[in-house]
């Protein structure tokens, strides 16, 4: 992986984007994400190329995600599953929300993260 780059989180387009289940790095939940885009005016933003890497927050307070499950013989309704990080309370915490595919189980996730921050961590190519 690359290094952390900073990026303004609304310039991240995830619909259609593959996402992973979180991994937790000490005080940092970390999301494996591939097939985003980057808007906005950052030197690496282009709209046409899909991207791949390491969604990083850090002083993580929760994790919310809801998972909308499809395919196969029986609908299943959505449900969330909540993590608990050991970030802080306080009024530094931001809101991260974002969606896309979690490929298993197949499903569409909405995901709100409450974190202290977030660094963007981009695959090599």
């Amino acid at each position: 992986m690359a290094e952390r780059a900073r990026f303004d989180f609304d310039d991240i387009h995830f619909t259609g984007s593959f996402l992973a289940p979180p991994e937790w790095r000490g005080e940092e939940m970390v999301v494996a994400a591939r097939s985003f885009i980057l808007c906005g005016d950052h030197p690496l933003a282009d709209e046409r190329r899909l991207r791949s890497g390491l969604l990083v927050f850090g002083g993580v307070a929760r994790s919310t995600r809801t998972i909308h499950e499809y395919g196969g013989d029986e609908s299943r309704p959505p449900y969330s599953v909540e993590d608990g990080g050991s970030g802080a309370d306080g009024g530094d915490l931001t809101d991260y929300r974002f969606g896309g595919v979690l490929e298993l189980p197949p499903a569409w996730i909405e995901w709100t993260i409450l974190a202290r921050s977030f660094e963007l961590e981009l695959a090599q190519e």
